[in-house]
């Protein structure tokens, strides 16, 4: 029996479960661990997030716009391996930043989850590339629907919350490094990487990681692991936005790829604006909707009584926007291979916020509101220079 496939509906519901996944991640840790563990947790990526960054070498979203096939099973290898680099050197600051051997279990159990997740984006990101959309409902119901009712049924006949945590990570585990071996055949390995075109989208997104990394840093310093629990939860909310601009960009790349080959610049050009004008209503839609649904967020689902300012999540609400503004024209740069444009902008971003930082721990600065400010400014400067980069290299 033949089931019609519709790929927007696919990758929005991939992307609505990849990010399912992490907001419950967050609701896990912080009702069952504790706000301190959530900044723990915070705490360690800032230094893991920058090292999966430079061993991916931004593989997961290159697939995505590669114009030539025949490097596909070489990235495939490189994607498998450098897991195991990213393994290595995780389990080694787990032994420096945990302080104890829970705190140590915890954080090597989120090590795992991570690596599972950025390795089944990867596996995704390939079948879109390939258009296998059918694959791709495939993962979907054997990562999240199949064993989401199974850790239902054991919930609610008494297993504890925590073991079925860890059992389910252990599962993905195992199931993502079996899919490799599966879902992508490696074929001929002979073939190599273009390095040119991976240099520059690499380095564009380590500084982006970086600038996000820096403030969690300071925050950590400032304020302590419980109030960077906080505003972590508070960008894990601000994430939701993501996933619409991300399944609109993914649904999309086999039209702007085929745009591109056929150098239809006006095609490209319409079908950029419209999907940047189809995010901004999102957007809109979605402050709105967090926004007067907030208090309830945090109490009932996160119960967290430590209720934040609605200031503070709509700040961290219009920052996560503007990110997600810039994807589009990010997206056009990596098609082009002109990801070396906007490196320069992002070292500045990366020293401003260092410069800033800076300043507010020596004069002992503890407004969270003028802290986050610099970072709805950042992503205001990057939107602005990512627009006027995409705009060039569409002439």
């Amino acid at each position: 029996m033949h089931f019609p496939i519709n790929k927007k509906y696919v990758v929005i519901a991939n992307d609505f479960c990849v990010f399912g996944l992490s907001i419950l991640n967050s609701i896990i840790v912080s009702r069952y661990y504790g706000l301190d563990f959530m900044g723990l947790y915070v705490y360690y990526f800032v230094f893991v997030g920058p090292l999966i960054s430079l061993a991916r070498f931004s593989i997961d979203k290159k697939i995505l716009v590669l114009l030539n096939d025949k490097h596909k099973t070489a990235l495939h290898r490189l994607a498998y391996w450098s897991s195991f680099v990213i393994l290595g050197i995780g389990f080694l600051i787990v032994m420096i930043i945990g302080n104890n051997n829970t705190e140590k279990l915890f954080l090597i159990f989120m090590l795992f989850l991570r690596l599972a997740q950025v390795n089944l984006k990867y596996l995704v990101n390939f079948q879109i590339s390939v258009e296998g959309y059918k694959r791709v409902a495939r993962l979907n119901i054997l990562i999240y629907g199949f064993p989401f009712i199974l850790l239902l049924v054991c919930f609610y006949s008494g297993v504890e919350v925590q073991s079925l945590y860890f059992s389910y990570i252990a599962y993905l585990v195992i199931i993502v490094i079996l899919l490799f071996h599966i879902e992508v055949p490696y074929g001929n390995l002979k073939t190599g990487i273009n390095m040119s075109e991976h240099f520059s989208l690499t380095a564009a997104d380590f500084l982006v990681l970086l600038k996000t990394s820096i403030p969690r840093y300071f925050f950590d310093i400032l304020f302590g692991r419980e109030i960077l629990g906080l505003i972590a939860i508070c960008q894990q909310i601000a994430q939701l936005s993501d996933i619409v601009p991300g399944s609109l960009i993914k649904a999309s790349s086999g039209d702007f790829k085929r745009l591109s080959r056929r150098s239809n610049r006006i095609g490209l050009k319409h079908m950029r604006n419209k999907i940047f004008g189809q995010l901004v209503l999102f957007l809109f839609v979605f402050y709105l909707v967090i926004c007067s649904l907030s208090e309830n967020i945090f109490k009932i689902i996160y119960a967290i009584d430590q209720y934040p300012s609605i200031m503070l999540l709509l700040l961290l609400l219009i920052a996560r926007g503007m990110s997600n503004l810039i994807s589009v024209d990010k997206f056009i740069l990596n098609l082009f291979n002109t990801s070396s444009n906007i490196i320069l902008a992002l070292i500045l971003n990366v020293l401003f916020l260092i410069t800033y930082y800076s300043l507010m721990f020596v004069l002992g600065v503890h407004e969270i509101s003028s802290l986050l400010l610099p970072i709805l400014l950042s992503e205001i400067v990057l939107l602005y220079t990512y627009r006027r980069k995409a705009n060039m290299a569409l002439r």
